[in-house]
């Protein structure tokens, strides 16, 4: 959670300029953002909203790794 802390410099800290990828494990960046939503009885999922907009099958398989 990043709390308080803006986004491009959260983003800023864990990336590299030069490729993009994480520093810790050099696969692609990826999120999940988990919603309770007020009338719905379970939770709603979302990944990589404005993280990877066009992964490739690669990317894909890193992520779900």
């Amino acid at each position: 959670m990043k709390g308080i802390v803006p986004a491009a410099d959260f983003i800023t800290a864990i990336t590299s300029r030069k490729t993009g990828e994480t520093i810790r494990t050099g696969r692609p960046l990826s999120h999940v953002e988990v919603c309770e939503i007020e009338g719905i009885d379970q939770l709603l999922f979302m990944t990589d909203g404005a993280v990877n907009l066009y992964p490739t099958l690669e990317d894909k398989m890193h992520i779900t790794n």
